[in-house]
């Protein structure tokens, strides 16, 4: 994050640290649920839910945004 982003615009910085943080979130949680009583089956989808709704979803609305807030000119 800190080398690419002083090649991005702020926005896209901003974009990553929020993956960042969701990241450490997604540790956090799995290390609470290690500790608890509850245990998971191994081939529960929880891993491909989660990448799906965070990674997919994050991307959809960074571009939702960007594509309503970006100035629109003349293309070359």
């Amino acid at each position: 994050m800190h080398a690419a982003g002083f090649f991005l615009p702020p926005r896209l910085r901003i974009f990553g640290w929020g993956y960042i943080g969701c990241g450490l979130i997604a540790l956090g949680c799995l290390i609470v649920l290690s500790k608890s009583p509850v245990v998971l089956p191994e081939d529960a989808p929880l891993a491909n839910i989660a990448m799906g709704v965070l990674f997919g979803g994050g991307h959809a609305a960074c571009g939702f945004y960007l594509y309503f807030t970006e100035q629109r000119g003349n293309v070359a």
